[in-house]
């Protein structure tokens, strides 16, 4: 019995990435550029600002850091809420009051039957048919009209 070789080349104790490639280096940023592109997101900073204070290009800048340019403001919003919440629960009533101002102002607003544009006219309709006396009985109205 024959032993098959394997067809796939025996695993290299350090792959490199760019072996056998001219040109630079791949450009690998590290945790605190990571950190520092997310802040600089949540601040409002232009990519070409941002660039420019890590010593990039925009494409490199673009290439490497992808999730933290869409998703870094997110990030750095949801933190700050998390610790205004931490202040709030040990006791202080200032970060509870910016949280509770916050939650009213952007926070998602129950719809409320009030609110509803449709109930609205749908009551203005019954009332217009009540006056006439003309009222028609439950579910009757929509199979005639």
């Amino acid at each position: 019995m024959s032993a098959k070789r394997s067809r796939c080349k025996p695993a290299s104790s350090s792959p490199s990435p760019h072996k056998g490639k001219p040109g630079p280096l791949p450009f690998v940023p590290t945790t605190r550029q990571r950190r520092e592109v997310e802040l600089a997101m949540a601040t409002g900073m232009s990519l070409e600002t941002i660039a420019d204070a890590m010593e990039v290009s925009r494409r490199t800048l673009c290439r490497a850091f992808a999730r933290e340019l869409a998703v870094g403001r997110s990030k750095k919003l949801l933190a700050s809420v998390v610790r205004l919440d931490d202040l709030a629960a040990a006791g202080n009533v200032s970060a509870a009051k910016y949280l509770h101002g916050l939650m009213l102002s952007h926070g998602n607003k129950p719809e409320s039957f009030a609110d509803d544009k449709w109930a609205t006219i749908a009551s203005q309709i019954e009332a217009d048919l009540d006056e006439q006396g003309n009222s028609p009985k439950k579910g009757e109205f929509w199979k005639n009209n």
